[in-house]
């Protein structure tokens, strides 16, 4: 009995760091598709991978 409570308490936590991650991952794609919007609104410029928009001087 106490083995399934501690596999059941290691399965939750492993659930629990999955689902982190993946509220990270959600975070992430919100911020890459704001910066995509925001690419096409100046005009379509090409965007380089790993570009963070904050090179170049330019005013967002």
């Amino acid at each position: 009995r106490n083995r399934e409570k501690a596999d059941q308490f290691r399965a939750d936590n492993q659930l629990d760091a999955k689902q982190d991650a993946l509220v990270g991952l959600d975070a992430r794609l919100t911020e890459l598709n704001r910066e995509l919007g925001a690419a096409r609104d100046r005009g379509g410029e090409q965007v380089e991978p790993g570009d963070r928009g904050q090179g170049g001087g330019e005013a967002p």
